[in-house]
């Protein structure tokens, strides 16, 4: 195979000017290196996800409450985060995310822009090694997930930034790619890699949701084809792309790997690894790193704490008031089952709150709690919001500190595989067909089926079906829907503002990269 001799200090100053823990700490020496390569060929697998599981722990934070989710939720028309209580709702930071007021100096970008270096560059270790061992077939099974990883990571960049910082293969010389010529490049490499790829049976428990497998690149690869007019600049996508995205949507629900759950909430309850329901949804999810606690965060940093029997806790990331309404009130997915460790329901939490006894629940300053929905003002208060609860939380103790959650986050799952065959359906025309896909999904999720489709109702439906999943910009900016005007957004936003600002710190340091338009 090819050696890359310049790709560990090219990149490197490409993507980041900070230094980054590759693999094994350091990058490795080339004294090293023969050494290492002989120790992959006897070991792929074991010493093949040393390398690659640094920038799966990186993905996994970005979407643990990280960046990745602020930045797409909070930009969006989902989730904002007010009922902060006096001094924080004025806050630029927030109100700058909230109203596309976005500018390069802003940490949030700087922030989002580092989670994706580190596991760009904690990929370098690996294309030095494994790309100079002596194939075999488990050899080719590691280098078609690192393949299919990668291509998440780049994905990230192209959908966030529009530029791609990576390496010309003629030259092995860091280059940095726009969006178009990089969005070839991603789908050429997946293509390949998910040919070569073993299905979700290569791995056994944990491993099997958060390592990538022929299914999951697959899917990767229908958003890729799905966002791909956006990416190249265009207005509409290609019929051809669109029969991409079918194929591929079928080939994943046709596998017989995954199938739709029975019960909505099963995906995300607390012990949704084991769950054999919420397995069979899970194509790709985040890694069980803090100690399983992750996503514990999303309780914490909705609900008031006197959910938590008068635990710590901040009050964010509420429901936008529009969204909320949007809601028919008997789709499961919105409201669930009671929590009776956060004395809360799956779903959208609003008005007054009982605890589990069916009394008044309380504040720590012995305030009623009562969320009120329609709000449209940054300072409206710590009750302010329907609060959403997804994932259900797990109290280590109701005396320490609620953590120790043992659910994983969902990144890619079936339900979205079925909204991804809807919409390429409906862009090609076949609205009839786009419909019964998306009933075929609503009713496994027991809610009501529709009887026509057009646009809004099919944007709603990812909505409803992938609320605070940390997709809704992507979704938002396919269906020109981004820039909208809505109450905590009076004026709307430019289309600029599609893009996010390369961070100025990064910019200034590295010449290769050019501002996007409009920053």
């Amino acid at each position: 195979m090819k050696r890359l001799p310049h790709i560990l200090g090219c990149i490197l100053l490409i993507i980041t000017s900070f230094s980054c823990q590759i693999g094994t700490d350091e990058p490795i020496g080339n004294d090293l290196l023969e050494g290492e390569i002989r120790n992959f060929e006897m070991n792929p697998d074991s010493v093949g996800y040393k390398y690659l599981e640094p920038a799966y722990g990186n993905i996994s934070s970005s979407y643990l409450l990280g960046m990745n989710w602020i930045l797409q939720e909070v930009t969006s028309d989902e989730a904002s985060p007010l009922g902060l209580g006096p001094g924080w709702g004025t806050e630029d930071r927030w109100k700058s995310l909230v109203e596309h007021d976005f500018s390069a100096d802003q940490d949030d970008f700087r922030f989002l822009w580092e989670q994706l270096a580190d596991a760009k560059s904690a990929m370098i270790n690996s294309h030095r090694v494994f790309d100079e061992a002596q194939t075999s077939t488990a050899i080719e099974l590691i280098i078609a997930e690192r393949d299919i990883f990668e291509s998440y990571i780049d994905w990230l960049f192209i959908d966030h930034f529009g530029q791609l910082p990576d390496v010309n293969p003629e030259d092995n010389l860091g280059k940095v790619y726009k969006r178009p010529e990089a969005t070839a490049r991603v789908i050429e490499r997946l293509e390949n890699a998910t040919e070569k790829a073993g299905d979700k049976s290569q791995f056994t428990g944990k491993s099997a949701l958060f390592r990538m497998n022929k299914w999951s690149g697959k899917a990767l690869l229908a958003r890729l084809y799905l966002n791909k007019f956006i990416y190249e600049g265009q207005t509409q996508a290609t019929p051809s792309d669109m029969d991409k995205v079918i194929t591929l949507a079928d080939e994943i629900i046709q596998s017989g790997d995954y199938t739709l759950s029975s019960n909505y909430w099963d995906i995300f309850n607390n012990d949704n690894i084991q769950n054999p329901e919420g397995v069979s949804e899970l194509l790709f999810t985040t890694k069980d790193i803090f100690n399983q606690a992750q996503t514990n965060q999303f309780a914490l940093s909705t609900l008031n704490s006197g959910h938590f029997f008068q635990q710590s806790g901040w009050q964010s990331y509420v429901a936008i008031s529009e969204f909320y309404d949007n809601w028919d009130k008997d789709d499961p997915r919105f409201f669930g089952p009671r929590i009776p460790q956060v004395q809360a329901n799956f779903g959208f939490n609003a008005g007054l709150q009982l605890d589990n006894n069916g009394d008044t629940l309380k504040d720590a300053a012995g305030n009623p709690i009562n969320y009120f929905v329609n709000f449209d003002d940054l300072e409206a208060g710590v009750f302010a919001g329907a609060r959403p609860l997804k994932y259900e939380p797990f109290l280590l103790s109701l005396a320490i500190e609620p953590f120790g959650g043992k659910n994983a986050f969902a990144i890619i799952r079936l339900g979205e595989v079925y909204l991804m065959k809807a919409e390429a359906l409906y862009r090609k025309g076949e609205t009839a067909a786009a419909l019964a896909q998306i009933n075929e999904l609503r009713q496994a999720r027991q809610a009501k089926t529709l009887t026509q489709l057009d646009e809004k109702a099919l944007l709603d439906e990812y909505g409803f079906e992938l609320w605070f999943e940390g997709q809704r910009r992507t979704h938002q900016i396919r269906f020109d829907q981004y820039n909208k005007a809505i109450s905590l957004r009076p004026s709307g936003s430019d289309p600029s503002r599609k893009l996010f600002p390369i961070p100025r710190r990064t910019l200034d340091s590295q010449p290769e990269l050019e501002q996007n338009p409009g920053y």
